[in-house]
């Protein structure tokens, strides 16, 4: 029976942690960081590629689409530092710009679209163009061309443009160190 005066009877919940408590969970963490931390920037790597690929792709079949769509010729090249003109840094933002006349100049109102680019990532582009052409077909100007898409470490991947303008992706691939 329950007695409130005989303080034998009251239970004693034990409140915190002892040293020796705290060291072993402490170490554990510590172990435990010390494994994660490395797969963790491996799987932030993967996902720098895997989506700086899925960029390339998706400006390329966009251009072509376009291209097709509006039955008028389309231009896709990366964007200075004002994103008013074509350079040859494919790493940067990408632009889809509205050129019919195929000319060297645009205006900013011609400019469908930008996609910026992906940190950490680096683009290369084989034939060192920069700009693609696409006419109303949708055939890309000049020849089949690869996009090396390398991150910052490991290997990386191509995505391949046929003159026809169509993409595929090419996976594991050694990137230049």
């Amino acid at each position: 029976m329950y007695n409130k005066r005989h303080p034998e009877n009251y239970s004693h919940a034990q409140h915190g942690l002892t040293l020796i408590e705290l060291l072993i969970v402490l170490s554990l963490v510590a172990i435990i960081a010390t494994w994660g931390i490395p797969s963790f920037q491996a799987l932030g790597e993967r996902t720098a590629l895997s989506s700086e690929v899925m960029r390339i792709k998706r400006a390329l079949t966009l251009a072509r689409n376009t291209a097709i769509t509006r039955q008028s010729k389309i231009t896709l090249c990366p964007a200075n530092a004002g994103g008013d003109a074509c350079e040859n840094n494919w790493s940067g933002p990408l632009m889809i710009i509205d050129d019919p006349s195929g000319s060297d100049g645009f205006s900013a109102d011609t400019i469908l679209r930008t996609l910026p680019a992906t940190p950490h990532v680096t683009v290369t582009y084989n034939r060192e163009w920069k700009r693609m052409r696409y006419d109303i077909l949708g055939h890309a100007s000049g020849y089949n061309g690869r996009f090396t898409v390398c991150p910052a470490q490991g290997n990386g991947s191509e995505v391949i443009l046929s003159q026809l303008g169509r993409v595929r992706v090419k996976a594991d691939i050694p990137c230049p160190p």
